[in-house]
């Protein structure tokens, strides 16, 4: 994605929206599935808000061995990947709505 996800408490609280997204605003995947490009994300950092920020490495058509080298190389190059989001224990959690 390419925007930061909204808040949970956003989430909760926003009115439905009967007009669909456009694709753009919501994937950065639909040109390599489109094409058949072999593509991986893999982390790098943390959004100002603390919230996971993922690298999008992307290859020519069969070049996944390559692709995956990279995303490989970077992960041992750098620690993204063994970090986790700061949570704390008065975080609050929305309770699940069920369908009837």
């Amino acid at each position: 994605m390419r925007v930061l996800p909204r808040t949970i408490n956003d989430e909760l609280s926003r009115e439905e929206d009967p007009k669909p997204h456009e694709p753009e605003e919501t994937s950065n995947c639909a040109a390599f599935n489109t094409f058949g490009i072999p593509a991986v994300s893999i982390p790098c950092g943390f959004s100002a808000s603390g919230l996971p920020i993922g690298l999008m490495i992307a290859g020519p058509r069969f070049s996944e061995g390559r692709v995956l080298a990279l995303a490989q190389a970077y992960e041992k190059a750098t620690q993204w990947h063994t970090m986790r989001p700061k949570l704390t224990p008065d975080m609050s959690v929305p309770p699940v709505k069920r369908n009837a």
